[in-house]
């Protein structure tokens, strides 16, 4: 099955006035002249816009004069009290960088210690356990310092983790 496609053409469309040119010049004119009335008109309008505009301008210069001379009204008042107050803030900077290099001090004696403390330890859990290792195996004597056989039935206990509960049986 084949489907048909059918192409619509747009339609044309004409607008017919009932104006002439004659009738177009006077709505022309009274639009920017105002016809006879020149007040009505937009060329007057605009000329009168522009005079508003430079009103404006010339009230806004005085306005940024008058903000120029209160800003440095305002700058100068700042700096004659920044004089006591920049005494007050130089002050306080110099206890902050004092107080900065002593807890730099102090950060550095603290590492220091912890590691000449690390070190020093380290060497003595070594020689700890050299002494440890250099003990030998252990033996039962008699009192004349002969080794004697040990029996089946000997336990070995240690202090206190076989000793903290007396009721408890032995392992």
């Amino acid at each position: 099955m084949t489907t048909k496609i059918k192409r619509i053409k747009p339609e044309r469309v004409a607008v017919i006035h009932n104006c002439t040119q004659e009738e177009q010049i006077k709505k022309l004119s009274m639009i920017l002249v105002g016809n006879g009335n020149p007040e009505d008109g937009y060329v007057y309008k605009v000329i009168k816009l522009g005079d508003h505009i430079e009103a404006i301008n010339e009230k806004l210069t005085g306005i940024s004069g008058i903000v120029k001379e209160l800003h440095e009204d305002s700058v100068a008042k700042k700096a004659v009290g920044k004089t006591s107050d920049q005494v007050k803030v130089d002050h306080r900077e110099k206890l902050r960088s004092i107080l900065t290099v002593i807890s730099t001090i102090v950060i550095a004696c603290g590492l220091i210690t912890t590691a000449y403390f690390g070190f020093v330890n380290s060497r003595k859990n070594d020689i700890v356990e050299n002494k440890v290792e250099s003990l030998g195996t252990p033996v039962l004597t008699n009192p004349r310092g002969v080794i004697m056989g040990v029996p089946d039935s000997t336990q070995i206990r240690f202090w206190p983790k076989d000793f903290n509960d007396t009721n408890k049986p032995m392992k």
